[in-house]
């Protein structure tokens, strides 16, 4: 999370708004730019987090436009799939979203939020915007500016005023030279009101005054002639946020100027390189640096640290449109958008080539990380660029792990529209365009694009490999197998001229589609060798995968002992590798194996690993696989009853990826037997099929959750999304504190031997705090770890340490299991057997 200023003076804002939103399920706060509203939308998430057991989820819509697809661009947000994922997601669980900044696109968001509310009973929405959505449930609360002194109030009232009390926290906190009894109470009162008491333009001018007094700050602010005020409505207060914001950006240097407007063409929060190759002008990448600091300390631009430690920088959108406006003003913008375009293309071909070198989750997660600003170089592109060839060289690296299929898909409809005429890299883009659109449903549009990749005259290996895994993929899917692999077969020769690893993975692809146990011992024997070469390179998917493929060429063989030894080898590197796509692979190759050798309750938890898995991250092609699988699984044990109800609870989806099912024979007798899938009600239908497969039958688990069952929130593998994953929670055996056992294996805790039920980052979470016991783990160290790469709210740890500590019989003020240390993190403090 950006760092937020302090919370003054909305107490019972927040409290009204929590009460509202228990009341209705909607609530709208509006108010003028800059009055605080995102602010108080994050402190009403973490104080109401304890009550939304499925999450405080936080989408943030500025720089989207009506032009967008709203539902794409919100998923891609939270980290799923679809907005249909979302509703699975929250299946049987209170869940908060967070639509912030919805001016911008008011009727999409009022129409994405009443048809949530509908989908799912256990939704609720709180949106902000500088007005209404009009949605037909929708509660209204008007956000005002902080209260501000009289102009005859005594000096113990000006200091006591919300905005005076900002103004002064913000400026101490900066470091002025100054004491707030040294300044003139009267000059206080002014300096507010002459900023409307907006808590932006407030933050602003603190920064100010590390160089400027709260005097001169005054005669500053009215010597200001805002050229870019508007008429409206807000126009007074808008044009004090203006000339707040000139305050910060008139005292700097002619370069830190135009660097602050070239960086405003940045929609995405965006790294050091990225900012030094827009908008650095020549200098080095220290004097960069130093223009960004410069930034930072006039408050104009936030920073954090990603995931992998580095520091992201973002403008904020009230402070960004402006600089666009001064962009636009200085006849800068379309050569600022023009040196992001070919920046983001610099990038692509970077990821490209390092995708090409090695097949690991690092790559592909780094493919996912850049997604968001290769997508809009590639709108650049659309609305700015004569021809197609930068469009192509930034969609190479969309070649499937984006975790944003619906989104790749649209933008490959709109380049193929856009340019017909060749260029360079068409036969790439058209494989890629065929790989996405497949991926996303699109077979017919899928198979179009990738066999003109493959008839193109100037096609290289590259188009090959990608355009013929897709028409094998296809003709898989198809039933025919000996088509599947004849594409299949042309991939991986094309593939051996220039990438081991891709050749690796169309190799398991190759024996995947094979469904004729008599050539099964050939495939066995590649498979083999493929494994040992993946360990050999840490290639952590094609590891998992080729283990996979063998338990499925083993069962085929009917050799049990065999497929259970490659499904557990499967199973123990995707838990320790945390990817989620790897663990729902795993383990329901595993619970299928022992199905058949053991029986419904041995193969059981398995299944729920891979539905709970998917299920966490919106995956619902994983969530329709491991149900499918869990079915054919029942029905061969026996248990027709719970066959069906997982039958009738799996949703629907356009297409399936191409890994089988050790039950896949089994489908069309499925489907005779119980019909196809009703289109029942997402969230129900889910919720019961967690209740299934958690052993519980009709019974909801006391917290509406799941039993954890693999670590989540991990990168991405042959076109499915990623989120992050958690890396010091992994370990092994069991943890005993007190009553409880945390079980790293089943990834469970239980309490005097029964299962407690908590949420899967719960799980994380303890983990974590377990394994760095007798140490301060920090805020940020636990969002890295847990979320990853995701931007959440503070409100989603809060929520989830509150949920661990009610999980261990402890809470917020015993603290004697985890113990909050103020301004630092948290230290797990209980006995732990063995210590």
């Amino acid at each position: 999370m950006y760092a937020g200023r302090p919370f003054v003076g909305r107490t019972d804002d927040a409290t009204r708004v929590a009460d509202l939103l228990d009341q209705g399920r909607m609530v709208t706060v509006v108010g003028p730019g800059g009055v605080g509203k995102t602010t108080l939308a994050l402190a009403v998430g973490e104080t109401v987090a304890d009550g939304y057991p499925g999450g405080v989820l936080v989408a943030e819509l500025a720089g989207l436009g009506v032009d967008d697809d709203l539902e794409v661009a919100v998923a891609r947000l939270l980290g799923v799939d679809s907005i249909d994922a979302l509703t699975l997601r929250a299946a049987g669980r209170r869940t908060l979203l967070i639509l912030d900044n919805c001016e911008s696109t008011p009727k999409q968001a009022a129409a994405l939020a009443e048809d949530l509310l509908t989908r799912s009973d256990c939704i609720s929405v709180l949106a902000t915007g500088r007005s209404p959505l009009y949605a037909a449930t929708e509660t209204i609360v008007t956000l005002e500016p902080l209260s501000m002194p009289s102009a005859a109030a005594p000096a113990e009232e000006v200091l006591a005023a919300d905005a005076v009390d900002l103004f002064l926290q913000l400026a101490t906190a900066a470091g002025v030279p100054w004491t707030a009894t040294s300044i003139d109470p009267v000059v206080l009162t002014r300096l507010v009101h002459q900023l409307d008491g907006l808590p932006l333009a407030i933050e602003l001018a603190a920064a100010r005054c590390r160089v400027v007094t709260p005097s001169d700050l005054v005669k500053l602010l009215d010597q200001q002639v805002d050229v870019l005020s508007r008429p409206g409505p807000a126009e007074g207060r808008h044009d004090n946020l203006r000339r707040a914001i000139r305050t910060s950006y008139e005292p700097l240097g002619d370069n830190s100027r135009r660097f602050f407007r070239q960086l405003s063409v940045i929609g995405e929060p965006f790294p050091l390189d990225l900012a030094h190759r827009v908008a650095g002008d020549g200098v080095a990448e220290l004097g960069t640096l130093e223009m960004l600091t410069e930034l930072i300390d006039s408050s104009l631009i936030s920073v954090r640290t990603d995931d992998e430690g580095r520091a992201r920088y973002r403008l904020l959108e009230t402070i960004r449109a402006f600089g666009r406006e001064q962009l636009e003003a200085h006849g800068e913008l379309l050569a600022a958008g023009d040196r992001y375009a070919e920046a983001m293309a610099g990038v692509a071909d970077d990821l490209v080539a390092a995708a090409l070198a090695s097949f690991t989750p690092e790559v592909l997660g780094q493919i996912r990380h850049q997604f968001a600003h290769l997508a809009d170089a590639v709108r650049w592109c659309l609305e700015h660029d004569d021809g197609p060839d930068r469009a192509y060289r930034l969609f190479l690296p969309f070649y499937g792990p984006t975790g944003a299929r619906a989104e790749v898909a649209e933008l490959a409809g709109r380049v193929q529209e856009r340019w017909e005429e060749e260029a360079p890299l068409q036969a790439e883009a058209w494989a890629v365009m065929g790989t996405a659109t497949f991926l996303n449903g699109e077979y017919e549009l899928g198979a179009a694009l990738s066999a003109k990749a493959v008839a193109h005259p100037e096609s290289t290996s590259m188009a090959q490999l990608m355009a013929n895994r897709t028409l094998g993929y296809l003709a898989s899917l198809q039933g025919d197998a000996a088509k599947a692999g004849a594409h299949l077969e042309a991939a991986i020769e094309a593939a051996a001229t220039f990438s081991a690893s891709f050749t690796r993975e169309l190799h398991i692809s190759r024996a995947v589609v094979i469904d004729d146990p008599a050539q099964s011992p050939e495939a066995l024997a590649g498979l083999r060798d493929v494994s040992r070469q993946a360990a050999t390179h840490n290639e952590i998917v094609n590891l998992v995968w080729s283990e996979v493929a063998a338990a499925y060429h083993h069962n085929l063989l009917g050799d049990h002992g065999e497929a259970e030894r490659a499904a557990r080898t499967a199973v123990t590197v995707a838990d320790r590798s945390g990817l989620y796509w790897t663990v729902s692979t795993a383990h329901r190759t595993l619970g299928a194996v022992l199905a058949h050798q053991e029986g419904w309750e041995a193969a059981r938890p398995h299944f729920l690993t891979a539905f709970s898995t998917t299920l966490e991250v919106g995956d619902i092609e994983g969530i329709a696989m491991a149900l499918r699988a869990a079915s054919g699984a029942a029905r061969h044990c026996g248990e027709h009853d719970v066959a069906r109800e997982l039958w009738s609870s799996i949703p629907p989806v356009r297409g399936l990826p191409v890994v089988r099912s050790l039950f896949h024979d089994q489908e069309e007798e499925l489907l005779a037997e119980f019909g196809t899938p009703p289109p029942l009600d997402r969230a129900s239908s889910a919720d019961r099929a967690r209740r299934l497969l958690s052993g519980v039958g009709g019974h909801p688990t006391p917290d509406g959750g799941t039993a954890r069952a693999a670590p989540l929130d991990a990168g991405p593998a042959h076109g499915e999304s990623v989120v992050g994953a958690p890396t010091a929670a992994a370990g092994g055996g069991v943890v005993r504190f007190g009553p409880f056992e945390l079980d790293h294996a089943m990834h469970e805790l239980r309490k005097e031997g029964e299962r407690v039920h908590i949420e899967p980052q719960v799980f994380d979470v303890l983990a974590l705090l377990i394994a760095r016991r007798g140490a301060v783990v920090s805020r940020e160290e636990v969002l890295d770890e847990v979320w990853g790469d995701r931007f959440v709210s503070v409100a989603a740890l809060s929520s989830r340490i509150a949920a661990a500590r009610k999980a261990t019989d402890d809470d917020g003020k015993r603290q004697t299991v985890i113990r909050t240390v103020h301004g630092k993190g948290f230290t797990f403090v209980a006995p732990v057997e063995g210590d």
